[in-house]
Order: structure tokens, then C-alpha cells, then sequence
């Protein structure tokens, strides 16, 4: 009889209180549809974004990476400017892929008797290697994100 009671107050608690009230699963469908349309396009870019700014990041850690590494090889007695500028930008094209040759390699010296090339260094003189590629010819996803960005990177040392 409790029982009883208690299914009876809870239909009439049911049918009386809004809240409680069951809507069938197919009127949502429409309200489903609009919220996957709002929220997808945001997403997608959210996604493009992370993508596009990771290639940014990844591309200008490459070009660090190159100019102290070549560098490193300019300092010491014995290399040429044109091997090291030659191997900084096959270096760079094998780890950067891009779309068009657009790697800028330059060699600075700061003696101006030595007029940039290191062979005419001396010891103490400061050699910078400067390395730089447009983001349009690395970028993953076309379009114009991005688009006037140029990827730069230095590296200076002192010859021995």
C-alpha cells in the first residue's frame, strides 16, 4: 500500500512539475545540428591555428639550430665562406622543405678588412650568420596566415 502511495505521488510530482518533464529525443535533433554548425568552424581554426603556429615555432628552432651549427664551423681556421654559406642552405632545405629555394644565408664580419669572407678573418674577430626564410614557402596549410611573416635567426661568434 506504502508503495502504492508513493508511485502515485511521483506521477502527479511528474505531471504537474515542468522540470521533471521528458522531451522525445527527435526534437533535439535540429539543436543539434545548429550547435555542430556554430561551434565547428571555431574549432577548425582553433585547430588550423595550433598547427600553423607549432610549423612557425618548429621552423625558426631549425634555423637556430643551422646558424649556430654553422657557426660553430665559420670560427675555426681553414673554412671558406662559400662552403659554409653552401652548407648552411642544403642543411636548411633538408630540414625545412620548402615550397621555393627563399633561404637567405649572409656571413657578416665585423673587421671591415676581412670585407665578409673568412678567410680574410682574424682571431677575435666576431662573425655573425644570419639565416632567414618567408613563412609562405614553409607553411603546412595554404592561404594567407601568416602571410608576411619572415622566420629569422642569428648566430655570432668570435673567430679563432
Amino acid at each position: 500500500m506504502i508503495s502504492m502511495i508513493r508511485k502515485v505521488r511521483w506521477i502527479r510530482l511528474q505531471r504537474h512539475s515542468p522540470a521533471l518533464a521528458v522531451t522525445p529525443r527527435h526534437h533535439r535533433a535540429g539543436a543539434a545540428a545548429v550547435e555542430l554548425a556554430v561551434v565547428l568552424p571555431v574549432f577548425l581554426l582553433l585547430i588550423m591555428g595550433i598547427i600553423e603556429f607549432s610549423r612557425a615555432l618548429s621552423v625558426s628552432q631549425m634555423l637556430t639550430s643551422a646558424t649556430r651549427q654553422y657557426c660553430r664551423k665559420a670560427i675555426i681556421r681553414g673554412e671558406s665562406t662559400d662552403a659554409i654559406r653552401d652548407g648552411a642552405v642544403s642543411s636548411l632545405n633538408s630540414l625545412v622543405h620548402p615550397s621555393d629555394p627563399s633561404i637567405a644565408v649572409t656571413i657578416q664580419i665585423d673587421n671591415p678588412d676581412a670585407l665578409n669572407l673568412l678567410e680574410n678573418a682574424k682571431p677575435g674577430d666576431l662573425v655573425t650568420i644570419k639565416a632567414e626564410v618567408p613563412y609562405q614557402s614553409v607553411k603546412y596549410i595554404p592561404g594567407r596566415f601568416l602571410g608576411g611573416v619572415t622566420l629569422r635567426s642569428q648566430c655570432s661568434m668570435t673567430h679563432e
